[in-house]
């Protein structure tokens, strides 16, 4: 009985899945066993895809045939030109009847001085018109566009010669590569000019502070911390903090200090992190709430009464490179065009400028740079002369990477700021209702209109946080109906028994069928799956 049953069970999950084409045809066969149901199946199937493979041959020969007609149709519908009696061009595009419009229009016009060799072919071949350069007055083989000659003087251009480059392999190299850009490879600081430093006094002592008035937070960095034996209390107001690379910046606590900034006195709380250029970093944090301004004319900090000179670093050096010559690049492959260098001290940042494909990295200043040009298109690439290739500046390398481990161990701090990155925002601060906490804010009014961009910006933000404290009741009350419905609804404990024992009927059963293939077990095994599914589903 019990066997009669699952048969019975099988062979009706059997026909529930079934397209509904292949459900009208087994349907008739219901009643018979669960193996001659799903042989049925399986001659339905293979005849539908032999009528497919039929129809879809027929179709083929039906495209050829009609290709076959359409280019005989062109054939007998192509233009014959009247001038000249061909048929690859029509009758106003034919050259001579062009060379006959040219020479109306130069017989009005002063003749200019030219070469005795065009004067006399003019003369002799009026209608004389050149099929490269689609001008008259001169032969194919005498084309000067086509020469590469001057127009006005007949001479060789420069410009005209091409060189040619040994083909490099592409090999994986450390510190070369598109992604030095995003500096994956390689941590570099750019000097610019309005990074502003001078000796002020720190806890006392006269200290180098770098004054950078693009930062939001001051820093300070650990050895120096360590060094004046600073205490440290917990971040009052944890940021995620990105560096100018993307890489996220490590902190380990705040730190406030005392600094005289001439005769006047101001204290600031800086973030203490591990990996920074400068000892001490003034930020905006510091230098609004002390009225302090940065006079950049001058180079002057004004704190108050008090004035001190800043010493300024001199601009960065940088200029764009420009092709002397002409490169050709065959498809898929690159080339080294090497070129001098104006700075010669130092490290040079080559980025990318314009539509060339160029490899962006970090060189050591030399009288000669190295620059990889790539050409990723399956035709080949000409850059002509004075093309903007690359721009090469002036920048500081902080941190690089010399080794595998370096390396290994560069990806795996990225993954793992990443990790804290996701982890900090799952874990934002909920309410009771599991909710993330909303707070609006104090001047708060629906029907004021706003008058800025960052009014508009904190409006619809109120407006979002407003909708979510309104529907806060709604969604506790659906948690609440869900938990009665499920406890209502629980489960017996004698079915879950049941439930639970289904797997262990399933092996015993296989073990008996063994008659059965390796393919229709994998079948069986999903059908009894959606079995239990279809149990636990009545169950609930």
């Amino acid at each position: 009985m019990e066997k009669e049953t699952m048969e019975n069970m099988l062979a009706n999950v059997f026909l529930r899945g079934l397209n509904p084409s292949l459900k009208k045809i087994i349907s008739i066969s219901a009643g018979k066993d669960f193996d001659e149901l799903v042989k049925i199946a399986k001659r339905v199937e293979r005849c539908e895809k032999e009528e497919q493979e039929n129809t879809s041959i027929e179709a083929g020969i039906e495209s050829i045939n009609s290709i076959r007609n359409d280019k005989e149709q062109t054939k007998k519908n192509k233009v014959v030109c009247v001038i000249c009696d061909k048929n690859n061009h029509e009758t106003a595009k034919c050259f001579k009847l062009k060379s006959v419009k040219d020479f109306i229009k130069n017989q009005s016009k002063s003749p200019k001085p030219e070469d005795k060799e065009f004067t006399k072919s003019r003369r002799e071949y009026p209608n004389l018109f050149c099929s490269h350069c689609n001008r008259p007055n001169h032969y194919y083989e005498n084309c000067r566009m086509r020469l590469g000659l001057c127009v006005k003087c007949s001479k060789k251009r420069s410009s005209r010669k091409t060189l040619q480059f040994k083909l490099i392999e592409a090999k994986p190299i450390l510190g070369v590569g598109k992604a030095d850009k995003y500096n994956s490879q390689t941590k570099y600081y750019l000097t610019n000019n309005h990074f502003n430093q001078d000796k002020l006094k720190v806890e006392g002592e006269t200290e180098e502070i770098l004054i950078y008035s693009g930062a939001q937070t001051s820093f300070i960095s650990e050895k120096y911390a360590q060094l004046r034996k600073f205490k440290r209390t917990k971040i009052t107001k944890r940021k995620n903090w990105i560096t100018a690379n993307g890489s996220q910046l490590e902190v380990s606590g705040q730190t406030s200090i005392n600094i005289m900034i001439g005769n006047t006195r101001i204290i600031g709380t800086f973030i203490i992190s591990r990996k920074l250029a400068h000892d001490l970093i003034i930020g905006v944090d510091i230098l609004k709430p002390n009225n302090c301004i940065v006079d950049y004319k001058s180079d002057k900090l004004i704190c108050g009464n008090s004035q001190i000179q800043l010493r300024t670093k001199e601009p960065r050096k940088e200029k764009i490179i420009y092709t002397s010559n002409a490169i050709m690049i065959e498809p898929y492959s690159r080339q080294v065009y090497t070129t001098k260098s104006e700075i010669n001290e130092g490290n040079l940042l080559i980025e990318k400028v314009g539509k060339l494909n160029i490899i962006e990295t970090i060189q050591e200043a030399k009288e000669q740079i190295k620059i990889w040009v790539e050409n990723n298109t399956p035709t080949k690439l000409v850059i002509h002369p004075h093309t903007p290739i690359c721009k090469i500046s002036e920048c500081l390398v902080i941190n690089s990477i010399k080794n595998e481990q370096e390396f290994k161990k560069f990806i795996q701090e990225g993954v793992e700021t990443e990790k804290e990155i996701a982890k900090n925002k799952m874990n934002r601060p909920k309410d009771e209702y599991g909710l993330p906490r909303v707070q609006l804010s104090k001047n708060y009014n629906p029907n004021e209109e706003p008058t800025s961009c960052k009014e508009r910006r904190r409006k619809n933000r109120d407006t979002k946080n407003a909708k979510l404290l309104e529907m806060k009741p709604e969604i506790l009350k659906a948690k609440q109906e869900r938990a009665d419905y499920a406890e209502k609804h629980r489960v017996p404990d004698q079915d879950l028994q049941i439930i639970n024992d289904l797997p262990e009927i399933h092996q015993k059963w296989l073990q008996e069928r063994k008659s059965f293939n390796t393919e229709y077990n994998e079948y069986f095994s999903k059908i009894f799956f959606h079995i239990q599914a279809a149990i636990k589903s009545k169950l609930n």
